[in-house]
């Protein structure tokens, strides 16, 4: 960058200097890089001529560049690109824009009958109910929909209700309709905060498909280590998420795939297992998500990002998971962990993250030698060797 430029002000008065071509530019165009002398004819050239006379009302009169409008957002990026060309890696996950557009373009999914019944269905109780609210199918399903394998659990996220108020609306409108039949009542799992249970969740069969409402969620800390809980936007909520992958929605009202974290498809594409936000923030706020990043990576066969296979092998995570979660929760994402494809990758995972003694956490006797996980595992990738000699001899087969 050449030695005169300047850095985008947020509070700077629109101004512009013709011997350096360095500019300030008003609130809404903030950034963190530097920007170098334009060329003549760049989109910043552009600009700072309007700002340097000929158009000087120009921002200020112009609704199309109010500081929250998606045009002067859309502007400012095309700006950033013709400032930093391709010399600007790509940004933080956790610096991502909260008004980037999320769709991602040239991506559909293949729905089933059954499946569109369902969305039209969702959409026409808004309609009729007279509602405002964007509905959007949330976490793995949208993920195993990309990655072309079958999808059964729906989650529906709600933007502007709780997801009891909604699956009431559902539940009420089939009846009105007379097709109680087809519809199921309402059942609500509280949240529980202190065991890192944090979404109260309605759940409703309907049309053959048990569907869980939630609300979009954002929270903010006080003293406590228990967040306070609130309604949040399809960005607060994708950024809370526990990866990446599992942070991607399917926004029925646009019938379209969105990536709030920038980095959802990317991942999928690269097969790497990423936090959206710093990997400690994202696992000390629920740290069964531990577990969920090793079932994952074996599951599909994807690597750990450097930074969260060092967060997971970390005392304060491995704290956390021992202190804060129940036992019924850990079991279940072991079970998940032993009935999935990958069981041994699973458990050597869990050991090279030393995450094995907390997983099954045994009783402390004189008999369990300290280095127990090491010849537990030996164990488990010795009988996963001979596994397939046995059950060959078992069932008499060649």
């Amino acid at each position: 960058l050449e030695a005169y430029s300047q850095p985008l002000s947020l509070r700077a008065p629109a101004s512009f200097s013709p011997s350096s071509r360095a500019f300030h530019v008003p609130r809404g165009f903030e950034t963190n890089c530097f920007v170098p002398s334009p060329h003549k004819g760049s989109k910043v050239w552009q600009l700072s001529e309007r700002l340097a006379g000929k158009n000087r009302d120009f921002l200020p009169q112009n609704p199309r560049f109010h500081t929250s409008s998606p045009q002067l957002e859309h502007s400012r990026n095309l700006m950033m690109a013709d400032c930093v060309g391709t010399k600007r890696g790509p940004p933080s996950p956790s610096l991502a824009p909260q008004d980037r557009d999320p769709v991602v373009p040239g991506l559909s999914l293949s729905l089933s009958p059954q499946e569109t019944a369902l969305f039209e269905l969702l959409l026409e109780v808004i309609a009729n109910r007279g509602l405002k609210c964007v509905l959007r199918v949330a976490g793995g399903w949208v993920r195993d929909k990309i990655m072309g394998k079958e999808a059964h659990d729906i989650d529906i996220a709600i933007d502007d209700r709780m997801g009891k108020d909604f699956a009431e609306d559902l539940v009420g409108f089939m009846h009105d309709s007379g097709r109680s039949s087809e519809v199921g009542s309402v059942g609500v799992i509280k949240s529980n905060p202190e065991q890192s249970k944090h979404l109260e969740t309605a759940t409703v069969r309907v049309l053959g498909f048990e569907i869980d409402f939630v609300n979009l969620r954002a929270e903010e800390y006080t003293d406590s280590r228990i967040p306070v809980m609130r309604i949040g936007t399809a960005f607060e909520d994708a950024m809370r998420r526990d990866l990446t992958i599992n942070a991607l929605f399917y926004n029925l009202n646009l019938k379209a795939v969105e990536d709030y974290t920038g980095h959802g498809i990317a991942d999928l594409n690269a097969r790497v297992v990423r936090t959206p936000l710093p990997p400690l923030q994202t696992m000390i706020d629920d740290p069964l998500r531990a577990l969920r990043a090793v079932r994952f990576a074996t599951r599909y066969g994807f690597s750990l990002e450097e930074s969260l296979r060092e967060t997971l092998a970390s005392s304060q995570v491995g704290e956390a998971l021992s202190g804060k979660v129940s036992r019924e929760r850990v079991l279940t994402e072991l079970n998940a962990m032993l009935n999935g494809p990958s069981p041994t990758d699973s458990l050597s995972l869990l050991h090279s993250l030393s995450l094995l003694p907390i997983v099954f956490q045994p009783p402390v006797i004189p008999e369990l030698p300290p280095a127990w996980p090491d010849k537990a595992i030996g164990v488990v990738r010795h009988c996963a060797g001979l596994a397939p000699s046995p059950a060959a001899s078992l069932l008499s087969l060649p």
